[in-house]
């Protein structure tokens, strides 16, 4: 079943930019999962969820359990890192896109989203404007969605 949550929040820019900086990681962690990664735009969008209670997916505790069990051996997830296989963005600002949400290291207050495009570029906002997502929460194994975590972790990249 279907639902459609509305979450208010501020553009954040990350001084760290880690997912930018290890993008070729983070596309190898994830292509299996996601296979289309390798098609969205270096890095993520932050948005700093505003309210006391932070947005999570549907089902995250056990997708991030299942991504820090695939990571243990390998030395990463710590977080639980994953791209949520129940959650797509359908609109930033009211413009209808599409985006996915990540869910990487970041307090649980931020929320990070993969798209094809720069999404502050898209809607033309800065550090610190105001923000709204909506969020389709779906079925696992709906068409088009990332899937769970897999049980072996991505492929490590070798920089020269």
């Amino acid at each position: 079943m279907k639902r459609l949550r509305r979450i208010s929040g501020t553009y954040v820019v990350r001084a760290t930019r880690h997912v930018r900086n290890h993008w070729g990681q983070v596309c190898a962690d994830h292509e299996e999962e996601f296979p289309t990664i390798n098609d969205c735009f270096p890095g993520t969008f932050n948005l700093r969820i505003a309210g006391d209670s932070p947005y999570e997916p549907p089902d995250d505790a056990r997708y991030r359990s299942q991504a820090r069990i695939r990571g243990r051996h390998v030395g990463r997830y710590q977080h639980g890192n994953h791209v949520s296989p129940r959650a797509r963005v359908v609109a930033l600002n009211g413009k209808e896109l599409q985006a996915w949400v990540y869910r990487g290291g970041h307090p649980r207050d931020i929320l990070e989203l993969l798209s094809q495009q720069p999404l502050a570029q898209a809607l033309g906002v800065g550090d610190g404007d105001q923000v709204t997502v909506d969020i389709e929460e779906l079925p696992e194994g709906t068409t088009g969605m990332p899937a769970p975590p897999p049980s072996r972790p991505g492929r490590p990249v070798t920089t020269a």
